[in-house]
């Protein structure tokens, strides 16, 4: 998702996101990027829906996942 790559592609992104959140739910990174996506691309409904998936899977690691988090012990919720 780097606008200054030469392989800058939102739909891809999207795709390849939906597919790492629905194989991989326990990583937050995914959902924090997906977060990102669709702030970027200014989708409020798909932002809801993210975050109903965040708390139904509770996501718990990954490295931008601990870096958001106030402590250790903090959940998704």
């Amino acid at each position: 998702m780097n606008p200054m790559g030469n392989k800058f592609d939102l739909a891809k992104a999207e795709q390849f996101l939906e597919y790492a959140i629905f194989f991989t739910p326990q990583y937050g990174d995914s959902f924090v990027e997906a977060l990102r996506l669709f702030s970027i691309l200014g989708d409020r409904s798909a932002i809801k829906q993210l975050k109903a998936k965040i708390l139904t899977s509770q996501p718990n690691y990954g490295h931008l996942w601990y870096y958001l988090k106030d402590t250790i012990r903090d959940t998704s919720v």
